[in-house]
């Protein structure tokens, strides 16, 4: 997430929160974790393009802004509490 929100693209294991995170093709690449030759391809991509790697990492910047920020995730729980509020 810290890569994203600097505006780099990722390549990473689909394990964890990570497959939710990371959205494929547009902020980087899963690739399976026992996979190291998946690994390093995704890496070589990213690596070999420029004009990939900038837009991978435009979209990861904006995605994490506008997302994830404190005062988004703020707004975001007020607004399931308040959804939540009988009478």
């Amino acid at each position: 997430m810290e890569y994203m929100a600097a505006g780099l693209p990722v390549v990473a294991t689909s394990v964890g929160g990570t497959k939710e995170l990371v959205k494929p093709n547009r902020g980087g690449y899963l690739v399976p974790p026992d996979e190291p030759g998946k690994f390093a391809n995704a890496i070589g991509k990213i690596m070999g393009d420029d004009q990939l790697r900038l837009e991978m990492g435009k979209f990861n910047y904006n995605y994490i802004n506008n997302n994830f920020l404190l005062d988004r995730m703020i707004n975001k729980y007020e607004m399931v509490f308040d959804s939540t509020k009988i009478g």
